[in-house]
C-alpha cells in the first residue's frame, strides 16, 4: 500500500513521538541532556514501525522545556535536594547513635539517664532500658570476645548499685566469696576493709563451697 506524503509524514512523526516519548516520560526535567542523547541513538539509523505502509524513517530531535516547565523542574529538584539532605541527616545522626551512644554499655546508661532528667522524671526508669535499650547495645558489641562482654556487663552492674549501700555490700560480699572459690585469695581479701565497714548480708555460704 502506497501513501501519500502527508500520510507517510504523519506516519513518521507518529512513530518519532512514541519512541522519544517513552525516553523522555522516564528521565527527571533535570535530565534532558541525557535523554537526548537516547533520542539520538534511537533516531540516528532508518526505522520501520509498519511493514505495511513502508515508511522508514529516522531523526534528528532537540528537546526543550518551556519557561513554566523550567521553573517546575527547578522546585522539584528543590523539593529533591531537601529531601536528600534531611535523609543523610537522619542517617548520620542514627549512625552516631548507634557508634557512640549503643556503642558502650556506659554511654547508653548517661545518655538514659540524661534523657530521663530532661524529661523531668522523677524516677529513672531502669527496667525499661533493660528491656528496650540494652539489647540494643548487646547488638552493638557483637563483635567483643566473651572476656569483654562479661568485663563490660561487670562495669554496667557496678553502675546500677552506685550510690545503694545495701546492694553494694551484697556484691561486694558475692563477688569477694567468687574470688575465693575461684582461688584468688588475694582479690579476695582485697574486699575485705568494704566488708568490715557494714555488718554481712547473711549470704550463704555452702553456695560458694569448692
Amino acid at each position: 500500500m502506497r501513501l501519500s506524503v502527508t500520510a507517510a509524514r504523519a506516519t513518521a512523526l507518529a512513530a518519532c513521538y512514541g519512541r522519544t516519548s517513552k525516553i523522555s516520560r522516564a528521565v527527571d526535567p533535570d535530565m534532558m541532556f541525557e535523554a537526548e542523547q537516547q533520542i539520538a541513538r534511537a533516531l540516528t539509523e532508518w526505522r520501520t514501525e509498519d511493514a505495511e505502509s513502508g515508511v522508514e524513517y529516522k531523526a534528528r530531535l532537540r528537546l526543550r522545556l518551556p519557561p513554566d516547565s523550567i521553573a517546575k523542574a527547578e522546585r522539584y529538584n528543590d523539593a529533591r535536594r531537601v529531601i536528600h539532605l534531611e535523609q543523610d541527616a537522619t542517617r548520620q545522626r542514627l549512625e552516631s547513635f548507634g557508634d557512640v551512644t549503643l556503642g558502650d554499655p556506659r554511654q547508653a546508661q548517661l545518655w538514659w539517664l540524661m534523657r530521663s532528667l530532661e524529661n523531668g522524671d522523677s524516677t529513672i526508669d531502669w527496667e525499661s532500658f533493660d528491656k528496650s535499650v540494652r539489647p540494643l547495645i548487646n547488638h552493638a558489641d557483637r563483635h567483643d570476645d566473651s572476656v569483654t562482654k562479661f568485663a563490660k556487663t561487670v562495669v554496667g552492674l557496678v553502675d546500677r548499685v552506685s550510690g545503694e549501700t545495701d546492694q553494694i555490700q551484697v556484691l561486694a560480699e558475692l563477688t569477694s566469696k567468687m574470688a575465693a572459690v575461684l582461688g584468688w585469695p588475694e582479690v579476695s581479701e582485697g574486699f575485705r576493709p568494704l566488708l568490715e565497714e557494714h555488718s554481712s548480708t547473711g549470704i550463704d555460704d555452702s553456695n560458694f563451697t569448692k
